[in-house]
């Protein structure tokens, strides 16, 4: 990328703000997670992932013709 901001860092060198308080949050309780909520969550995602697969299988498809 060449654009001014890219450019200008890497000739002035970047600066960091330093921060006050950082924002994280806790976990009031101990969170188990069960396996059957594991095998769910796993089928979900492979599921989500070939869903994408295919999408952009087919969007190769078109503009390749």
């Amino acid at each position: 990328m060449n654009d001014r901001t890219i450019t200008r860092a890497s000739r002035q060198g970047t600066h960091t703000v330093p921060v006050d308080r950082p924002r994280t949050k806790r976990i009031r309780s101990d969170m188990k997670i069960w396996p059957d909520e594991v095998a769910l969550a796993v089928e979900m995602a492979r599921a989500d992932r070939i869903e994408q697969s295919i999408r952009d299988y087919a969007h190769r498809k078109r503009s390749s013709e």
